[in-house]
């Protein structure tokens, strides 16, 4: 049932489950409406996907000099998008925290690490 799929991605740490990828990922699994534990495995990896593409499109769209990376403007802009206004030094802690290569900017892998720690801490707090 995918109410039930929706609460397993929350508990595995999908902050917000779309419905509509929860619908595509479980096309691409099986035709029935449950899932057997090695399907659940498949559509965890389906959905996974589903999130990765999202994110590549959001991190093109934010790199607004099409450098490939996004800089500490470009992720200030994705913020403010998102309703997030960040202090400062809150910014610079979460880019310094993600920030693997020590560049002053993110990556596609560090920007989906970013996304995901925002879901996960809804915000800026640390747990």
């Amino acid at each position: 049932h995918s109410d039930d799929i929706a609460d397993a991605l929350k508990r595995l740490g999908f902050a917000q489950p779309s419905a509509e990828w929860i619908e595509e990922a479980l096309s691409q699994v099986t035709d029935y409406g449950s899932l057997d534990p090695a399907e659940f495995v498949l559509f965890i990896g389906a959905y996974e996907d589903r999130l990765r593409a999202h994110s590549l499109e959001e991190f093109k769209k934010y790199d607004a000099d099409q450098s490939g990376f996004i800089d500490a403007h470009e992720f200030l802009v994705l913020l403010r998008d998102m309703h997030i206004e960040p202090m400062p030094h809150v910014l610079e802690e979460v880019l310094a925290e993600v920030d693997e290569d020590g560049s002053g900017h993110l990556n596609f892998e560090e920007f989906f690490e970013v996304i995901r720690v925002l879901q996960e801490r809804e915000g800026f707090t640390k747990p």
